[in-house]
């Protein structure tokens, strides 16, 4: 959840810097480069539409694979879904 939150904040912060102009200064680039590090363990597509500052999720495809089910569907000592791709 920590990670969820942190991707949400990185996001905001990248779209009010890209909103002021200023997306492609140190600070920018430092957000870009962290949230690339969390995004790079997700699969799937969320197509999304932005108008007038605002973002609409349209549709969401991809595996959703809840990592602690799986932990415990095959018997609590399985992580599969924490190696990266």
């Amino acid at each position: 959840m920590e990670v969820q939150k942190m991707f949400q904040s990185l996001s905001a912060y990248v779209a009010r810097r890209l909103y002021d102009g200023r997306y492609y200064e140190i600070d920018s680039e430092t957000a870009k480069s962290a949230l690339d590090g969390i995004a790079s363990v997700v699969n799937g597509i969320v197509e999304i539409e932005i108008y007038k500052g605002n973002m609409f999720c349209l549709h969401v495809t991809g595996q959703r694979e809840d990592i602690r089910e799986q932990r415990f569907n095959n018997g609590g000592h399985a992580w599969n879904g924490l190696a990266a791709p």
